[in-house]
């Protein structure tokens, strides 16, 4: 099941901001309660929630994150789970597997 645009403009919106910043962005997904939000690694390893178009967002209704897979890493069907968006033009591939709450994947 695809849900049009999933998180893809808050990921253009990090990949942006990471350039221009200079900083690592985060997007958070919490798989658990269909959600995900942006954070940025400020200089000292400070990790703060951003606002505006990063700010979190949830699934449609009925819709859930059924598994997460990181390339080169596991993946994840509960929890939380983090994608890490490089200023330097670098971000980790990510597949979003969702259902809906008929079990359409």
């Amino acid at each position: 099941m695809r849900q049009p645009g999933i998180c893809a403009g808050t990921i253009k919106y990090l990949f942006n901001e990471a350039a221009l910043t200079g900083c690592e962005h985060r997007l958070i997904y919490d798989l658990d309660r269909g959600t995900y939000r942006a954070m940025i690694l400020r200089p000292a390893a400070k990790l703060t929630e951003l606002q505006g178009t990063g700010k979190g967002a949830r699934l449609m209704d009925g819709v859930r994150f059924r598994e997460l897979t990181l390339r080169g890493h596991r993946s994840f069907s509960s929890g939380k789970s983090a994608r890490c968006i490089h200023p330097t033009g670098w971000l980790e591939k990510i597949h979003h597997h969702l259902q809906d709450g008929r079990g359409n994947s």
